[in-house]
């Protein structure tokens, strides 16, 4: 009895205390609030800033290529060659070490030569294998890709172009040798054409050659996954800012550049004061009209958007749902492990909670 009027007196006692305590806590959440709010705001300007940045990725890596195909079309003559040749080359980009923007070089070197795009892309890759397993890459590839180029247009490898390949890891000598069945003495005295070089080395990336599966090993290192990572992400951004890019492509800079022609001419008739005097009136015209282009654009494309970041982040769910439960078997050995930590100390901690009460 002594014990609990003991407990009643201390509470009694310490009301000033309690009050204070639980004003501290009111305070607490209250600062937890705000700074919930100001972590969110937060948020909420990050995700806008990486969407403009990401829109802005996305453009500009549509625009290079759309450049890139522009100029395998010219060599092709189609634009459905160039639109399957580029597609090809992205694929390849995202599976090799080598980028897209490498790769559409290299191709591009030797298809103008006259070459099917076939039979450049076959030679590029059967070149990559031979430059991986040298330790290579973007750089390289070019340098190689330039040297095949002279070697065709030439119709015959000087000691110059041979040397190139030594100088990048290659032994050319050997592959010659091992395509030919000569000896390597025997393969310095030869005439090496383009067609025996090429056919070298796609057989030294073929099974049971020299540099047989060397891209695909070069891909699983980490600066290969990085770069395969590269290639990913920047299909990604181009795809989701598509309709973007064909926008500003279509309707925004045609129009741009109609106005300018139409304010030289106009500078030239009314002068710089009666020019301005109309552009601030059809400025103020046109405000209506331009809001509802973007809302027609957004009308448009909204779904577009929508239904790809819906298949993104199905990608991903279907990506993490096989980990859950390697990750829930996980969090569940780390609590158990905790309870029993916890069920060890408390012999100790029920006494100390109870003078506290008490």
């Amino acid at each position: 009895m002594a014990s609990g009027g003991k407990v009643v007196y201390q509470f009694i006692g310490d009301k000033t205390n309690l009050e204070n305590t639980m004003k501290s806590i009111g305070t607490s959440f209250s600062k937890l609030g705000s700074t919930m709010l100001n972590v969110v705001g937060t948020l909420t300007k990050a995700l806008g800033g990486a969407t403009v940045a990401l829109t802005t990725f996305g453009v500009n890596y549509n625009a290079q290529m759309e450049t890139y195909q522009a100029g395998l079309e010219t060599l092709l003559g189609t634009s459905e060659q160039a639109v399957s040749t580029m597609n090809q080359i992205k694929e390849d980009a995202r599976t090799t070490p080598f980028d897209v923007a490498g790769l559409t070089q290299a191709n591009r070197l030797l298809i103008s030569t006259g070459v099917s795009a076939e039979e450049a892309r076959e030679t590029i890759l059967a070149l990559g294998d031979a430059v991986s397993a040298s330790g290579g890459g973007n750089d390289e590839l070019q340098r190689m890709s330039v040297n095949l180029q002279q070697i065709k247009n030439a119709g015959k490898a000087t000691a110059l172009d041979i040397r190139q390949f030594a100088y990048a890891g290659i032994n050319i000598y050997q592959l010659l040798a091992d395509y030919t069945g000569k000896t390597t003495e025997e393969v310095k005295d030869m005439e090496i054409t383009y067609e025996t070089l090429t056919k070298a080395l796609k057989k030294a990336s073929k099974e049971g050659g020299k540099y047989y599966n060397a891209m695909n090993k070069q891909s699983k290192t980490l600066k290969g996954q990085i770069s395969n990572l590269k290639d990913g992400f920047s299909m990604l951004a181009g795809s989701l800012s598509e309709p973007v890019f064909n926008y500003i492509k279509d309707n925004i800079l045609p129009g741009i550049n109609d106005e300018i022609d139409n304010l030289n001419e106009m500078i030239g008739e009314k002068g710089i004061g009666g020019t301005l005097e109309y552009l601030v009136d059809n400025i103020i015209k046109n405000i209506p009209g331009a809001i509802d282009k973007i809302v027609e654009f957004i009308d448009k494309n909204g779904d577009k958007i929508i239904d790809k970041t819906v298949d993104i982040v199905s990608d991903l769910l279907q990506a993490i749902i096989p980990k859950l439960p390697s990750i829930f078997n996980s969090l569940l050995e780390l609590t158990i492990r905790l309870v029993e930590d916890l069920g060890k100390e408390l012999p100790t901690l029920v006494p100390m909670l109870a003078k506290a009460i008490v």
